[in-house]
């Protein structure tokens, strides 16, 4: 059998399960921090995305004798810069937080501990 004809990666069973143990472990540190917390980093990443989308108008506005595509990928660094911000300093984000749905499936916490650490539904 040529390798062209597996289609699934070639990654040992253990590294997998070192994946999924790591990713549920992610998901239940973000279920046990506090609200508050978890709160207060989602605003300054929604500050960091909101400056990201301020300096991304500031590069494209006013350029219509520009290349099209040259503007989208300067416009596409500018606004990604706002991600980096957020990496860097820690905001957090809705998307993060939907990996703890990985220790939820596992049954490391139950439904209303994730829709709490999800946005304080309960």
């Amino acid at each position: 059998m040529n390798n062209s004809d597996n289609l699934t990666p070639s990654v040992p069973t253990n590294e997998k399960q070192t994946t999924l143990d790591k990713a549920s472990e992610y998901g239940y540190e973000k279920v046990r921090s506090s609200f508050t917390k978890s709160f207060a980093l989602a605003i300054y990443a929604g500050m960091f995305i909101s400056i990201a989308f301020v300096f991304y108008l500031s590069v494209t506005t006013g350029t219509d004798s520009a290349p099209w595509g040259m503007m989208r990928l300067v416009g596409g660094i500018a606004f990604s810069l706002g991600l980096i911000l957020v990496i860097v300093c820690g905001g957090e984000l809705f998307t993060s937080t939907v990996l703890s749905t990985v220790g939820w499936a596992q049954g490391r916490f139950n439904t209303a501990q994730l829709l709490r650490c999800w946005g304080g539904f309960i």
